[in-house]
């Protein structure tokens, strides 16, 4: 019974020996495998510490103190909430979408403007606090949602608060521009007073300058020039902050140019005149834009002038040899046949510049001279009224001259109406009676009602929600 007895308890000894043997090869048993190691998570991302939140204190157990302990306690524990970066999202949708050009119809996706506005928000608030700078804060935009992601300070986010409030009612404020467009002969150029600023320096093609800003005391004297000008348009323009308005002013006029050769059906050969549309006048296109302090107004104006410097046009003749195919079928001799092809000579003279002028300041802008030579029909005085030897007594005659391109601008901030005036309409007792009524249809839950006084108010003032 003992031998037995010991045999038992031996197998049993030899099983859990095998056992713990097999349990040493596994890789995960907590006998062989890898030390549990600590991670350390940066600043910003950890839980803050006791002594930076504003909740009673509820202490982990200390190897858990340590093992998220802040690794910069000099940045993070010690900075006042007035110093800590934050993330916010401002949207800008309405900021970095131009308005499309006034009188035209938008043409695919419209381009945003999303650099120059960040690169402006740089520049206007804090420009030192910023990452390019050597600073801390950065902004970023996303397409999706049109927003602008900034992490900066406190002090820095209240400050964009109010500069994108500022371009706000900036984008709002509306030009009317009056414009005029004329070509004087050397005549008027001396009379304005521009002969020494537009004329040439002694190169070939240059000029001394191309701008010139107009006193109060030179403005007047445009008026005057209809005697010297060879063609002029005053047209007016009312656009809004930022908004490209543009002017098409002459005509389009055709020319013969070419000749198509074409091979038809039985190797027929066809002369198909090439009719050539050429646009004649002035396009112009101008864009203006309001500074900060809303006492300047930047100016970019570009125009573009075509005219034909000989007139008539010239002609280039066009002689080839045809076969003439009688109605029988039969051929005759080749006969010559001469078509004409207009040659027509166009100068084009262009303007694109950028300028700082003051609200209602002019600014005349120099396109530069083009000689023209045109051939008149003259009559001798004598017989000017004589039905028969007027015909007779014909003879040709060539006139030139030269014409200079002036483009006179002029930009004016347009003003809301003067207190005096809303008072007088009834705006200003009419505003508060409404916004009256419109909190009370508010707490009463009258919500038709509610939205109806909320759109006449803002009729009368789109910012009357938007005070504090």
């Amino acid at each position: 019974m003992s031998l037995r007895l010991f045999a038992a308890v031996a197998a049993f000894g030899v099983v859990v020996a095998a056992s713990a043997d097999e349990k040493k090869k596994i890789d995960f048993a907590p006998e062989t495998g890898p030390q549990p190691r600590q991670v350390k998570a940066p600043c910003g991302v950890t839980p803050p510490c006791p002594m930076c939140s504003g909740q009673p204190q509820r202490l982990p157990p200390a190897s858990l103190i340590q093992e998220f302990a802040c690794e910069h306690p000099s940045e993070c524990c010690t900075k006042s909430p007035a110093e800590r970066q934050v993330l916010k999202s401002y949207a800008v949708a309405d900021l970095v979408i131009a308005p499309p050009a006034a009188g035209g119809q938008q043409v695919g996706v419209p381009k945003t403007l999303e650099a120059d506005l960040v690169k402006k928000l740089m520049a206007a608030v804090e420009p030192k606090s910023w990452a390019p700078a050597g600073g801390t804060g950065t902004v970023e935009y996303f397409p999706i949602g049109m927003a602008l992601v900034v992490n900066a300070t406190p002090t820095v986010h209240a400050a964009i608060d109010k500069y994108l409030d500022a371009l706000r009612q900036i984008e709002d404020t509306q030009f009317q521009i009056q414009i005029v467009v004329a070509k004087v002969n050397d005549a008027g150029l001396e009379k304005l007073g521009l002969a020494r600023d537009f004329g040439p320096t002694g190169k070939a093609g240059e000029v001394r300058t191309k701008v010139k800003f107009l006193s109060a005391e030179e403005v007047p004297v445009v008026a005057g020039l209809k005697e010297h000008c060879l063609d002029m348009s005053a047209p007016t323009v009312v656009v809004v902050n930022g908004q490209q308005a543009s002017m098409e002013a002459g005509h389009v006029e055709h020319f013969l140019t070419g000749v198509d050769v074409r091979v038809v059906e039985h190797g027929n050969v066809v002369f198909v005149p090439k009719n050539e549309p050429q646009h004649l006048g002035t396009d112009l296109k101008v864009r203006p834009s309001l500074s900060a302090d809303q006492r300047f107004v930047k100016l970019a104006l570009t125009a573009q002038a075509r005219d034909v410097t000989l007139r008539p046009v010239g002609l280039v003749p066009l002689t080839t040899k045809l076969k003439p195919v009688f109605e029988n079928g039969a051929q005759g001799a080749e006969v010559p046949f001469t078509q004409f092809l207009q040659d027509p000579r166009i100068v084009t003279r262009s303007i694109d510049e950028t300028v700082v002028l003051p609200d209602g300041g002019t600014v005349v802008f120099y396109g530069g001279p083009a000689t023209t030579e045109e051939t008149v029909l003259e009559t001798a005085p004598m017989f000017a009224d004589v039905p028969f030897l007027h015909d007779l007594m014909v003879r040709e005659k060539k006139v030139s001259g030269t014409n200079h391109l002036l483009v006179f601008a002029t930009p004016r901030v347009v003003k809301p109406a003067c207190d005096e005036c809303v008072e007088r309409a009834g705006g200003a007792g009419k505003l508060p009676r409404l916004m009256a009524e419109y909190s009370r249809a508010c707490r009463d839950g009258n919500t038709d009602e509610a939205r109806r006084l909320a759109l006449e108010c803002v009729v009368l003032d789109p910012t009357c929600f938007s005070r504090k």
